[in-house]
């Protein structure tokens, strides 16, 4: 299995110099070959060792794109321009070789070794962008010439996200069948974050104010009484927020991208969490509720979302039964992403972007609607 591949070759290699590689899941695997965002020369080096497009390192220019939180994504580009520590491209005279070039974040919290063989498998299938390989922290993919959508943008591809979700939820079925790990994921991210230290006093108050003891018992009423026992589960995306989905020029064709909080999961609950995206906050960490999906907006996602599963129009009980579990998982959602953000506001800091301020917006949002 490649998440055992990875850990073998790192643990079992001949040699500890950066250009050694194997291959994992078809691809080239460089355990000890890193990229710094502070420093151009490894992301040039990284270019040359998976595209072979250039002869030396003099020949590639880095520009920035836009990026994320989570990673620092890389899209280096054979044209003029100056580096920065986000997204750049590889660009060669074949635009269709394009590369992006993913450096790796959130430390600790997310299983590298797991989320890079499900994303070469998702690739594999068409569903993710393609894969062509993997370096220490980081792995090199096949860049799309669309752009992410804009946050105010998601109600008008609606149907379209509803459709792709589906999709995913039905044609992806990962090598090895698992229980979901949500609840256990929250449990070991409330028990991080009630541990968890900062980089400065107002940091540290701002996170006392959360009252984060509170919130196990909050865990323990949503997870026995709130959320039904029968949910189905499936393969998700968990993270549909407005820049993982990527628009066509002509405004025609959407793309679902970054798969790494993927995993085998409560369907209801990866809906839910788009419902949630609607009101953003991933950029300045103060999301907008008024943006938040009418009803009408809601069931229309979810009856085109059950006619892609079923194959055919769903019944209104159908509809019905699947919108009450996702409201159910709309709370959960809220706690999922706020401990997540206290916790990488722990590891991380607040300075690049405000995880405390997003962290309080979204805890602050599960108590205001739970009742």
């Amino acid at each position: 299995m490649a998440p055992s591949d990875y850990i073998r070759i790192r643990t079992g290699a001949s040699s500890k110099h950066p250009s050694y590689s194997e291959t994992v899941q078809g691809k080239p695997y460089f355990p000890f070959l890193e990229a710094d965002p502070s420093n151009e020369l490894t992301i040039k080096d990284i270019a040359i060792e998976f595209t072979q497009h250039f002869d030396n390192a003099a020949d590639i220019a880095i520009n920035k794109v836009a990026g994320g939180n989570t990673n620092v994504l890389y899209r280096v580009s054979a044209v003029s321009g100056g580096i920065t520590n986000k997204l750049y491209k590889v660009d060669f005279d074949d635009e269709s070789a394009a590369v992006l070039v993913r450096i790796f974040g959130a430390p600790g919290l997310i299983d590298r070794d797991i989320e890079n063989s499900v994303y070469a498998a998702l690739a594999k299938g068409g569903i993710a962008p393609p894969y062509h390989g993997r370096f220490a922290n980081g792995r090199v993919e096949g860049w799309l010439e669309m752009r992410p959508l804009e946050v105010p943008e998601l109600g008008k591809f609606n149907k379209q996200i509803a459709e792709q979700l589906g999709r995913l939820h039905v044609d992806f079925i990962p090598e090895t069948q698992e229980e979901p790990t949500m609840w256990t994921q929250l449990r070991s991210w409330m028990d991080q974050a009630l541990e968890a230290t900062f980089e400065n006093d107002a940091d540290t108050q701002r996170a006392g104010d959360l009252d984060l003891g509170s919130l196990p018992a909050a865990l323990d009423w949503l997870q026995d009484s709130v959320v039904p026992k029968d949910t189905k589960t499936a393969f998700c995306h968990n993270d549909v927020l407005a820049a993982n989905v990527l628009v066509s020029s002509d405004m025609k064709d959407i793309q679902l991208i970054d798969f790494e909080y993927g995993g085998t999961n409560y369907v209801a609950f990866d809906i839910a969490n788009h419902f949630n995206e609607y009101a953003g906050g991933t950029d300045h960490g103060v999301p907008d509720y008024e943006l938040f999906p009418t009803v009408e907006k809601q069931r229309e996602f979810v009856q085109t979302y059950l006619q892609i599963v079923n194959g055919s129009k769903p019944t209104d009980v159908e509809v019905n039964a699947l919108h009450v579990e996702v409201e159910a998982f709309v709370l959960v959602n809220n706690l999922y992403w706020g401990l997540w953000a206290v916790n990488q506001g722990a590891v991380e800091g607040c300075n690049d972007f405000d995880y405390l301020l997003y962290a309080k917006h979204r805890i602050g949002r599960y108590r205001t609607t739970k009742s």
